[in-house]
């Protein structure tokens, strides 16, 4: 596969345009249960997108929250398009794979008060016209409860975030 580069040349000139962006702006307090190294869906943290047929689609995923094991190190963010998981890279034995890895907040006595969080970003060439629907995923070596856009005790204390969510589909054209 021959690798694309966007530079900032490249979108000064207009060599590459945005023609079609989708975002999920996810503002909505959450929990899920998650099983031991089991690739899960973030509830909410989707975006259906109908691109041109040809163009690739770049996705931005910004994720907040905690898991209710303080061992949050072994967590790892993926992309699904539709039911078929992109950008990972292929399997390694019993390793876990996938596009990024959490940004521990706090790991101590703090680890149910203080958000952890990750950003990662992928351009999947769909090879399709028809509407796709991406989600981000998560994964941990330990099955666990996952709150998304909080704190795992979440009191109301200024010691504790809320925090919101995103996932961003742009629709990458090239000449």
């Amino acid at each position: 596969m021959a690798l694309s580069k966007i530079t900032a040349e490249s979108l000064a000139t207009g060599a590459v345009a945005f023609p079609h962006t989708v975002q999920t702006h996810v503002i909505v307090a959450s929990s899920q249960s998650i099983s031991a190294n089991t690739v899960t869906n973030i509830t909410n943290l989707n975006a259906t997108i109908t691109p041109t047929a040809g163009t690739k689609i770049l996705v931005t995923v910004r994720w907040n929250g905690e898991g209710s094991n303080a061992a949050t190190y072994d967590t790892v963010f993926g992309i699904r398009r539709d039911s078929t998981i992109v950008g990972s890279p292929d399997a390694a034995g019993n390793r876990a794979v996938s596009i990024a890895i959490i940004a521990v907040g706090y790991w101590a006595s703090n680890a149910d008060a203080t958000p952890d969080s990750c950003f990662y970003q992928y351009l999947d060439s769909p090879s399709t016209g028809s509407a796709i629907t991406y989600h981000a995923t998560i994964s941990n070596a330990i099955a666990q409860t996952i709150y998304n856009n909080r704190t795992v005790t979440d009191a109301d204390s200024v010691g504790q975030e809320r925090l919101t969510s995103t996932i961003t589909l742009q629709e990458v054209v090239a000449p």
